[in-house]
């Protein structure tokens, strides 16, 4: 039973990134301005969901920190203008 819930939770924790990652790239393709990209941009995130694998939280946390970087960068780049 205990084994069960730890793969629930790291199945949860997946699909929760993979929610979130897909919301981060489709912001990103809105932010960028080009119409062709965002018609493609439900393609690009159902991609992503559909591509996630579960991770541990090691892979999760690297991930977030990287995605935490571009963030960083287009807000600096966005006080800019």
């Amino acid at each position: 039973m205990d084994d069960a819930l730890r793969h629930e939770d790291a199945d949860d924790q997946a699909d929760r990134f993979a929610d979130a990652d897909a919301c981060f790239h489709r912001h990103l393709i809105h932010a960028g301005g080009s119409l062709l990209l965002n018609h493609l941009s439900e393609i690009v995130t159902q991609g992503l969901t559909v591509c996630a694998e579960p991770t541990t939280c090691d892979r999760t946390k690297a991930a977030v920190a990287r995605h935490q970087t571009v963030a960083d960068a287009l807000r600096k780049n966005s006080s800019r203008s």
